[in-house]
């Protein structure tokens, strides 16, 4: 019987405390539930929209783009792996975080120095002269012009 059931003797001894192996006929036993996998329930949300896999994307790209783990949407897919491909149609949120862009790479820091956009000069202790020199005022008086 334990072979039929899938389980040791030990086990449905124990799940009906039995001293020992021997079973009398007539004898109920309980045999303990054989362990089901129970799968992961997969589909998409209703909300979701179709998205065609373009060349160079990936769940875990398409992942970042739409801000959710890569996972979600393979799960959403009904899908056994991470392997997509062109053309494929996968269901994905109805918005994105950010416009989805097989090439897109990131922005690295270079150690080219760039220069200021703004020059600044340096004080110097150069005198500069005046552009505008003051005219002295004269005591001279002006005759007053005569109306014909």
């Amino acid at each position: 019987m334990a072979l039929r059931v899938k389980k040791t003797s030990a086990e449905i001894s124990q799940a009906n405390c039995l001293a020992t192996d021997g079973l009398l006929p007539g004898l109920v036993v309980y045999l303990p539930p054989v362990p089901t996998q129970t799968p992961v329930p997969c589909g998409a949300p209703r909300t979701w929209v179709i998205y065609i896999v373009q060349h160079g994307d990936t769940l875990y790209h398409l992942g970042q783009v739409y801000g959710i783990p890569y996972t979600d949407i393979q799960r959403a897919n009904c899908l056994t792996s991470p392997n997509i491909h062109i053309g494929q149609p996968l269901y994905v949120p109805p918005w994105a975080t950010r416009t989805p862009s097989p090439t897109d790479t990131p922005v690295l820091p270079t150690d080219t120095p760039v220069p200021p956009t703004d020059t600044l000069v340096p004080p110097t202790d150069t005198p500069v002269p005046p552009t505008d020199t003051p005219v002295p005022p004269t005591d001279t008086p002006v005759p007053p012009t005569a109306t014909p």
